[in-house]
C-alpha cells in the first residue's frame, strides 16, 4: 500500500480556536464519532486547493502553530477519509457557513505520541521534515511527499491499536463503602431545552462494600429528567458525570435554546489535560461555534449539573471517562498504548482495567459509551477513599476528577 503525507499546519487567529485546542478537538471528535461525527478540516478557497487531491488513506500530520515565539510541532496525524469540493448540503452542519467549498474528512486521528512507526513514517520523507520552517504565516496545507512512495511498512504502522492482549492486572480491593453512579451524556436538543437527545445515554452503578466494586445496574435514559428521577431513588453516595461541569464566559440562555458569549476563556483542567497529553474538546467559544455535536453536549451537561444542584440539591462531580483509562493503564501497563475505544483491543483493554476493580462486569456492559459509564462511576468511588488527582479549581472553570498518575 502506497500513500501521500501532508501537513495541515493550525496557526493562531483572530476570533477563532486556540491551534492545540482545535487540535485536541479533532483528536476527541475522533475517539467518538458515533457521538459527535467524523472530524473534518477546511481547505483553500481556490480551485487548486493544496490537500484537494489527496486521496483516502493519505496521511496529514496536524502541525500545531502555537505563536508567542514558539515553534511548530507535530500535534496528532490523520488519515483521509475524502477530499475534494462538496456543495453546501452535503457539508458537516459546524462547515455549512465556511467560505471554502473543499474540505478534508478524516476517519481517524491519533495523537502523535501514540502513534506507531511514527518516527519511521517521517524518516523516509524525500524532504527534511522541520515544522519550524513553517513558523509564520496562515493556516496552510503541504504536501510532503513528492510522489507516492511511502513505503508499506511505514504507512501500515498509521494505528493507534496495540500489539498483543493486555497483560493480566491483580485484582484490586479499594476499600470504598456505598453506591456510585457514573453517566456517559449524549448530546441534547435545543428544542427540548436540552431534556432531550437524539440518542439515549448510559448510566451505570456500582456498590462497595469495603473490599472489592461489584456491579449492580445499567440504565439508559432519553432525558434528563427521567434520569434525574432514577438519581433520586437510587441516591448515590458519589455520581460523576462525563461532561464539563462549568465554563468561563458563556452561558445558556434562560430557556435552555442557545448560547450567550462573553468574554470566553480555557478552563484551568482542561489546559492541564491537554498538557498531560490526553486530548478532549475545550470549553471555549471556537468549540461551541464549529463543533455542534460537542457545543449541545455541553450544553446538556451543564443543565444536567444545574438542575441537579439546584432543584434536587444534589452535589455529582465532573470526569472525563477517557482521561480515567489513559492513567489507570499508566499505572497498570507502563508504556501500552491505549487502542480506540471502538476497536476491539481498545474494549478489550478497558473491560481489563473495570475488571481489577470490579466484579461481575465484564459481561454486563454493552458498547463503549456503557463502558465510559462504568469508568465514571469507578472514578466515583477513587474520589471516595481519596485516590483522586483534582486539575483545575472552581475559579478557573471548576474541578475534573481523574486517577493520579503513577
Amino acid at each position: 500500500m502506497t500513500r501521500d503525507i501532508w501537513a495541515y499546519k493550525l496557526t493562531v487567529k483572530e476570533h477563532f480556536m486556540e491551534p492545540r485546542a482545535e487540535a485536541d478537538c479533532l483528536v476527541a471528535q475522533s475517539e467518538d464519532a458515533d457521538r459527535f461525527g467524523e472530524p473534518w478540516l477546511p481547505l483553500a478557497q481556490r480551485n487548486d486547493a493544496p490537500g484537494k487531491r489527496a486521496n483516502p488513506g493519505d496521511l496529514f500530520v496536524l502541525v500545531v502553530s502555537p505563536g508567542k515565539g514558539e515553534d511548530p510541532y507535530a500535534h496528532s496525524v490523520a488519515t483521509v477519509a475524502e477530499a475534494g469540493r462538496l456543495p453546501p448540503e452535503k457539508r458537516p452542519s459546524a462547515l455549512k457557513e465556511s467560505k471554502s467549498e473543499c474540505f478534508i474528512r478524516f476517519r481517524h486521528v491519533c495523537p502523535v505520541e501514540e502513534l506507531e512507526g511514527y518516527e519511521e513514517m517521517i524518516s523516509e520523507l524525500p524532504n527534511s521534515w522541520d515544522p519550524a520552517r513553517w513558523k509564520d504565516g496562515q493556516d496552510s496545507v503541504h504536501k510532503l511527499t513528492k510522489t507516492s512512495k511511502t513505503s508499506e511498512s511505514a504507512s501500515t504502522k498509521h494505528s493507534a491499536e496495540p500489539t498483543g492482549p493486555p497483560e493480566p492486572i491483580e485484582q484490586v480491593a479499594l476499600g470504598a463503602e456505598g453506591s456510585f453512579i457514573g453517566v456517559d451524556l449524549t448530546a441534547g436538543t435545543w428544542e427540548s431545552a436540552m431534556d432531550g437527545g437524539k440518542k439515549p445515554f448510559p448510566a451505570v452503578e456500582l456498590a462497595g462494600d469495603g473490599n472489592r466494586l461489584r456491579f449492580v445496574a445499567k440504565r439508559d435514559f432519553e432525558t434528563l429528567t427521567a434520569f434525574r428521577e432514577w438519581v433520586d431513588e437510587r441516591r448515590p453516595t458519589r455520581l460523576m458525570i462525563d461532561g464539563p461541569c462549568a465554563v468561563r464566559g458563556a452561558s445558556l440562555s434562560a430557556g435552555r435554546n442557545e448560547w450567550v458569549y462573553g468574554e470566553m476563556t480555557a478552563r484551568l483542567a482542561e489546559r492541564r489535560l491537554s498538557a498531560d497529553k490526553i486530548p478532549l474538546f475545550w470549553t471555549t467559544e471556537g468549540t461551541l461555534r464549529a463543533f455542534d455535536g460537542a457545543s449541545r453536549w455541553i450544553a446538556r451537561s451543564l443543565a444536567l449539573f444545574e438542575d441537579l444542584e439546584r432543584k434536587d440539591g444534589r452535589q455529582a462531580l465532573e470526569t472525563y471517562p477517557n482521561g480515567v483509562f489513559v492513567r489507570l493503564a499508566r499505572s497498570h501497563w507502563p508504556g501500552m498504548r491505549l487502542g480506540k475505544k471502538s476497536g476491539s483491543d481498545g474494549r478489550g483493554q478497558r473491560l481489563a482495567l473495570l475488571a481489577a476493580y470490579i466484579d461481575d462486569v465484564q459481561d454486563r456492559l454493552g458498547n463503549h459509551d456503557d463502558i465510559d459509564a462504568a469508568a465514571a462511576a469507578l472514578m466515583g468511588a477513587l474520589v471516595e477513599v481519596g485516590e483522586v488527582d483534582e486539575l483545575g479549581n472552581v475559579d478557573e472553570g471548576g474541578i475534573i476528577y481523574l486517577p493520579p498518575n503513577p
